[in-house]
Order: C-alpha cells, then structure tokens, then sequence
C-alpha cells in the first residue's frame, strides 16, 4: 500500500469511530435525521413561526428571514433570491391557515414590500403562487350575508365564507393591484328554486358549484370551501385549486380577462371562469356516491415541473386516505386532451386516466398540512405536516434523507435530544443547488437551526468525496498540492472566478471560511487538530466536496 494513503485509512477510521460513539449515545431528536448520497443535493425552504430557514441537505442554515408575523403558511424563493411569503393577523374571518399579510424581503432580509388584505369582506389565507410575470395568485376568502347567500338559492342559515384569487402586481413598498380575479360565487348552481337564475340540474353542470353542498364541517360553518392550495401551470395558463372540505381539486383558466373569468364563456378555453376540470369527490355535483370518493381532506396539489420524471402530471398529498390511520401521496395523470382541455364522458364524472404512483409506507400520516414534490433526480420529497418531518425518497422508496423541524410555532429552536413540539409544518421546498435564486449568493451554511447541537459530521454530497494525491487535478478545477498536510494547507484553483471555500472537521463542524481567487493558495492551520476534515467548495451555485487529512 502506498506510503500517503496509510494516514488516511487511519484518520478515516477514527473519525468512524467517533462518529459511531457519538451515534450509540445519542441519536438526533430534531433537525438531521438521515443523510445519504443518493439525497438530491439542494437548499430546503419551511418556516411555521416568523422566521423563515434555508437549509443545506446537512441541515446548516444558509439564510434566514425574520417576520413580524407568524407565517400564513405559503413561501416562495424568487428567481432573484427574493422571499415572498404570507403572514397571519388577526381579522374577522379566523379559520386554520388565517393569513392576511403578504411580505416580500430580499436575500439580505430587508423587508421591500407589504400588503394587507384583511378586511370585514375579505381575508387571504394558506396559500399563494408566483406568476412569470412577477405578479403572484392568492386565495382569499369573501364573506357573502346570509341574505346574499339564501337570493341566490342557499338553504341554510348564516353566512358564507366563499373563496377567490386574487393576481396581484407589486406596486411601490405597500400597494398591490388586482390585475385579475376570479370568484367562486360567479359560478354557482341551485336546484331548489327555479326562479333564480342560477337554477340548474346540479348533474348537468359539473363545471359549477352547487350553493348547497356542505362538506365535512355541516351546514353550520361559514368556512364552506376552505381552499388550501393553489398552483399554476405556465404552458396550459392554468390553475390548479385544492378545497380540503370538498375534498377535490379544481382546475380553472387563466388567459381569461376579468369580466370573462366571472362568466361562463371567454379565455383559451372557451369556457370563461367555469371548471375545466374536477377531480376527488363526484358527489359534490351529483355524478357519485361515498364510494366514488377519492380524495380526502388533501393539501399541496400542484404540476411536476418540466424536466422531472412525470412532468406535466399532478401530485398531491391525500391526507386521510385511511381515515385517522394513514396518508397517501399520489401522482395523477389528468384525461388531458391536445387542446388542453380535458374529457368528460357524458353523465359520468371526471376521472384521472391513470394513477401514476402512490406512496404510503413508514407509518406516513398526517390529518392536516402536508405535501411533496418530485425533484430533478426523480426522487420526492414528502413533508408530513403535522409532525414537521421531511424526508426524502428515491425511486426504490427508501428514505435518503429526513430532518424534523426544531421549531416551536409558539416559540422557536428547541434544544437537541429533546422533545420536538408544535413543530408542524405547511409545506418544505427543495430548491436546486443551481437554482437562478442562488446565483452570486453566499451559501456559507451557519449552525444547525436547533440549539446545542451534538457535533456531528456531514458533508454534502454534490459528488462522492474523494481523496486526491499531492497535485492530482481534481473535476471541479482545485488542486491540492498537500494531502495529507501538517501545518499548512496548499492548494490552486484554476476557476476563472472567486469561489467559496469551508473547511469541516469530522468532529466540529466548520471551522475556515475563505474566498480565493485564481493561483496559488497557502493556508495556516497550525492551531488545528490532527484528523479528517471535508473541503466544501462552493461556486455559481453548485458545490463540490474534496477529503483532506492533516496529520
């Protein structure tokens, strides 16, 4: 064996070793649980107080964001770096997923823009989804009287929290504009008065709503909707709407103007603001029976983007799809026609021409919250909402990757090897490492997001870490000239611009943080212990790992 491998192989086995000793005494109770190879290598969004985290696949914050509000639960990274997120007040409608402030801060924190809907007449909650024009779509709720409710063929007494969305563009740092609107209460049907005009056979118009159909929370609720999640899709300009209590999702026009999206006629589709599309529950328009039913209390509906396995279909995290025992996230092939609009047999009900996937294993529950997301690699990420654990899957359906968020909702970070609570969580999005938001961004990771972490090893696994010999050239452009190395660490890189660089020791986690240039490169580490230590090297948006040994 070669003589300047021999050190390696020995302070790779101590740092096993110690890894292993410091595994059997205590395993992690929150934030990192499981990290392999074969995770998607990226940056992971969530937030369920008023602090927003951005995390590495080690679970490192590499940003944060502080709101003056709790979250209102939908947060988005812009292509600029730019968060946009909702935030919950207080108002006059107060159900699950109360949001009524919208804020967006730049990479750096710095709050640019406010805007409040959040009124006697309406009140945004759950969700929102950027536009590719810089505009975003928000749900929010609108309160109709009891006397509106009943002129219009409603049986039952109170007032009705219906649902719209809202397109707003951004004007100055707290004005918006509605450039676009759409309303469920444009588009009701009644069959129990035939001299209003919205009278109809419910079963002879699934593309409306039947004013009369009470989900799962009884007639007595003005919460009638209770839409948790929308998203859109750029090619078809269409949008895709959950309501958990109607248990369905709903798929409507966007290329309609605003007068047209309130009729039933008008937009790409001809059809105006109607339904296109429906799917979970056939009862609600008289074309099924509690059998039929598919959809259950779901969360987090939306399109697999382009270039990922599915692409084009639905996902969408089925909450109670065994009723209190067990969730279900499933992927949903549409009948999407060539014109983009979907097929409908005459006198039956909507139905996905195929189940693509489904994915129910580990014990996977959660009642309220709740997604996943299918990621470049092919792999999906699934965030159980009520427990606040994510965890990553690839194609076999093994767990590569899982953490469970620190967070109090009503406090913030709590201790390692304690005893996670009110840690739930709306959603977790993983962004790419080449994401357009990170491009000229520091992702110099800082402390886990729990207190008092254990010190543990971890390195990210952009490609397998490998350990070079003196002056062998490494893919990613940086040659070590020493490794193993004793005092001073030399390197050169060859890349034409700066790029970062983090030194982590197996045993404590980073340690030296520089920026270089391109030449030559001596670094002083005499005051450091003698081990096995992980050289991070972050450029543009990608990162790169090199396994160094000082000795």
């Amino acid at each position: 064996m070669d003589s300047w491998f021999k050190p390696i192989l020995s302070a790779l086995l101590i740092a096993f070793l110690l890894l292993f000793r410091l595994i059997a005494v205590a395993q992690p109770t929150m934030g990192l649980i499981q990290h392999t190879a074969d995770s998607f290598n990226g940056y992971t969004l969530f937030g369920n107080n008023e602090t927003t985290y951005l995390i590495d696949n080690c679970g490192y914050v590499v940003n944060s964001w502080k709101s003056d509000y709790k979250t209102g639960h939908g947060m988005y990274l812009l292509d600029n770096g730019d968060l946009l997120r909702a935030g919950s007040i207080p108002g006059d409608f107060d159900a699950g997923g109360r949001g009524g402030v919208f804020e967006l801060y730049d990479w750096h924190g710095q709050l640019k823009w406010q805007y409040r809907i959040a009124n006697s007449q309406r009140h945004a909650h759950h969700d929102l989804a950027p536009l590719p024009n810089g505009n975003f779509l928000a749900t929010v709720w609108e309160y109709h009287s009891e006397m509106e409710a009943q002129s219009l063929g409603r049986q039952y007494t109170g007032g009705v929290w219906a649902e719209s969305l809202l397109e707003l563009q951004m004007i100055g740092s707290q004005e918006a504009e509605v450039v676009w609107e759409w309303r469920v209460w444009d588009h009701l049907v009644q069959d129990t008065d035939p001299n209003k005009h919205n009278y109809g056979v419910i079963a002879d118009h699934p593309e409306r709503f039947n004013i009369n159909y009470i989900g799962e929370q009884g007639e007595t609720s003005g919460n009638w909707l209770h839409v948790n999640a929308i998203d859109y899709h750029p090619g078809l300009d269409q949008i895709v709407i959950s309501s958990r209590l109607w248990n369905e999702f709903w798929i409507i026009d966007h290329s309609t103007t605003k007068a047209e999206a309130a009729s039933d006629t008008g937009g790409k589709y001809g059809q105006g603001g109607d339904l296109l599309y429906r799917y979970g529950n056939p009862q609600t328009y008289d074309r099924g029976t509690p059998d039929d039913q598919q959809l259950h209390g779901q969360h987090d509906v939306k399109w697999i983007p382009e270039g990922r396995p599915h692409a084009g279909k639905l996902i969408l995290f089925n909450n109670e799809y065994l009723a209190g025992t067990a969730s279900r996230v499933e992927i949903l092939a549409p009948p999407l026609q060539p014109d983009g609009t979907y097929l409908l047999d005459a006198g039956l009900s909507f139905k996905p021409a195929e189940l693509l996937w489904a994915y129910t294993a580990n014990d996977l529950y959660s009642p309220i919250l709740s997604g996943a997301q299918v990621l470049p690699n092919g792999n999906i990420l699934i965030c159980e909402g009520e427990t606040g654990y994510f965890f990553e899957i690839d194609s076999t359906e093994q767990i590569v990757w899982a953490y469970i968020n620190p967070v109090n909702r009503n406090g913030g970070p709590g201790i390692q090897g304690g005893t996670p609570r009110f840690n739930m969580v709306f959603r977790a999005t993983r962004y790419a490492a080449d994401h357009p938001a990170f491009a000229g961004k520091s992702l110099l990771p800082g402390a886990p997001v729990e207190l008092s972490p254990d010190p543990y090893a971890c390195t990210i696994f952009a490609t397998p870490p490998t350990a070079l010999r003196p002056g062998e050239k490494s893919p990613d452009q940086l040659t070590l000239l020493s490794n193993p190395f004793r005092n001073f660490l030399r390197l050169e890189s060859d890349f034409e611009h700066s790029v970062e660089l983090l030194l982590f020791s197996a045993a404590a986690g980073p340690v030296r943080h520089w920026i270089i240039s391109r030449g030559s490169h001596q670094f002083d580490l005499t005051d450091l212990p003698n081990g096995l230590y992980f050289l991070r090297v972050m450029t543009k948006g990608q990162s790169f790992n090199r396994l160094i040994v000082k000795q």
